[in-house]
């Protein structure tokens, strides 16, 4: 675990040796107060919005990509969330090539069309190729939403220097640990627990969870257990090994009279319900393939909606003959700029965001 420290004193000597630039408002001297006042600009306030979509579809999703398609494709789950996080790497690296002659919103647009068909199509296919493929197209339309929306506030409202750029990034990050990570769990919990009760009564007692989850306004739902599925689901070796780790934890901890209150609940209620482990493998099985494919249908819906607000800001500034960058001059005036940035300006500006592993 140390090891971390060495990249993080090499990165210390490197910023001890080099002067570290000012932004474009420090430099014109835009003072706290200044920066503060570009948040009451409507269009600032829009685009925080759609970043607070963007820390949903992509952190949010990325909490849960490896657990939802590892219950399509069993031992490989971790395997496309890496292949996933690649896709994203590898094309931010490479970023200039790519998208150096596409307008910044034109990007915008484009990865959230690509965003809402692979994860719409995660939760409709079967097959091992398709769910390959979705999560390529998923990994595609991801890749350029974080940095490039950066960008563009950086281009936009230079006058809110750190200030601006960190609630936008502030924002994202929150959004997927208030919202993306909830709100998908909540979704998936609500349709497999639905499916299993409708199909399986019986089962649907046996494994659903003692407590009701919720998720901002919408009503409470008692989602399945996810200890009580993981002990029905278990696979070790490749074969179906139901309970295997939690009579072999039971054993040993019992022993030594360190089992926890909860390990002891746990091991009494699969002792009842591993007589019907064969019964309820099934039906289980399928409403939580079922949860998680209506939770990825349903998480699509959100980069429809920053589509819609990204051809929104398309349109308004067709309007005023295209998307400029604002600048600031010596005097700290802010002014249209006469040339039109492409988005690999705007993806300068925004860096490479945040990578898949910091959800």
């Amino acid at each position: 675990m140390a090891l971390f420290l060495v990249p993080t004193l090499w990165y210390g000597l490197i910023i001890l040796k080099n002067p570290v630039p000012k932004s474009e408002a420090g430099a014109a001297g835009i003072d706290f107060g200044t920066m503060l006042k570009e948040f009451a600009a409507p269009m600032l306030l829009f685009l925080l919005f759609l970043h607070a979509c963007v820390g949903y579809v992509e952190l949010g999703t990325d909490s849960w990509i490896a657990k939802i398609t590892e219950s399509f494709l069993t031992g490989q789950g971790l395997i496309l969330f890496v292949y996933a996080s690649s896709i994203m790497f590898v094309l931010r690296f490479f970023a200039g090539p790519i998208v150096e002659r596409i307008n910044p919103l034109g990007l915008l647009c484009a990865s959230s069309v690509l965003g809402v068909i692979g994860l719409y199509t995660l939760g409709s296919v079967e097959s091992a190729a398709m769910i390959w493929l979705a999560v390529t197209i998923y990994g595609l339309g991801k890749t350029f939403l974080w940095p490039t929306m950066l960008g563009v506030v950086g281009e936009r409202f230079p006058k809110g220097g750190a200030l601006t750029m960190g609630a936008v990034g502030g924002i994202g990050m929150l959004s997927a640990g208030l919202l993306g990570g909830p709100g998908i769990g909540y979704t998936q919990d609500k349709y497999a627990s639905a499916n299993l009760e409708e199909k399986a009564p019986a089962t649907f007692e046996r494994y659903v969870a003692d407590g009701e989850n919720s998720f901002l306004f919408f009503p409470k739902v008692r989602g399945l257990s996810g200890s009580k599925v993981a002990a029905l689901l278990e696979h070790q070796g490749g074969k179906w090994a139901p309970g295997a780790t939690l009579e072999r934890d039971y054993s040993i901890l019992s022993k030594e009279d360190r089992a926890s209150a909860g390990l002891k609940a746990l091991y009494e209620w699969w002792q009842s319900a591993k007589l019907y482990r064969d019964e309820d493998k099934e039906p289980v099985h399928t409403a939580t393939i079922f949860g998680s494919r209506m939770a990825l249908k349903w998480t699509a819906a959100v980069p429809a909606t920053m589509f819609v607000g990204y051809l929104l800001l398309v349109i308004f500034f067709a309007t005023r003959g295209g998307y400029t960058a604002v600048e600031i001059d010596a005097a700290g005036v802010a002014h249209e700029s006469s040339r039109h940035p492409t988005a690999e300006d705007a993806f300068e500006d925004g860096e490479s965001g945040p990578s898949s592993g910091q959800a």
